[in-house]
């Protein structure tokens, strides 16, 4: 019963162009979702957090002994060139790419 008076007051208070825009908003969001959940990148990064590596990585940014040299040691390794490297500046692309044209058609 407390529900049906609850529905009725909320009923009373959302217009159809609400609801509309709450369904859209909705719609979106979950082919958002779909797109994160379906992307085997999403599972790469997961499995690489759960690395010994990262942790060890975050002890030595804790004691600030990382130089220019350990990073630029560290772009010759094939693994960061294939995995790292490419797959970020290729994703820093897309944005980049995707950003222009949000910009080519919200601009003012």
């Amino acid at each position: 019963m407390d529900l049906a008076l609850t529905l009725k007051d909320v009923s009373s208070v959302i217009t159809d162009d609400m609801f509309d825009n709450m369904v859209i908003m909705i719609r979106n969001l979950l082919e958002t979702i779909n797109n994160i959940v379906g992307n085997p990148i999403i599972k790469v990064i997961a499995d690489s957090i759960n690395d010994p590596k990262i942790d060890r990585a975050i002890m030595e940014l804790e004691s600030k002994d990382i130089s220019l040299a350990k990073v630029i040691g560290m772009l010759r390794d094939p693994d960061v060139l294939r995995g790292g490297a490419y797959v970020l500046l290729t994703l820093v692309k897309a944005i980049g790419a995707g950003s222009r044209e949000y910009l080519k058609n919200h601009s003012r």
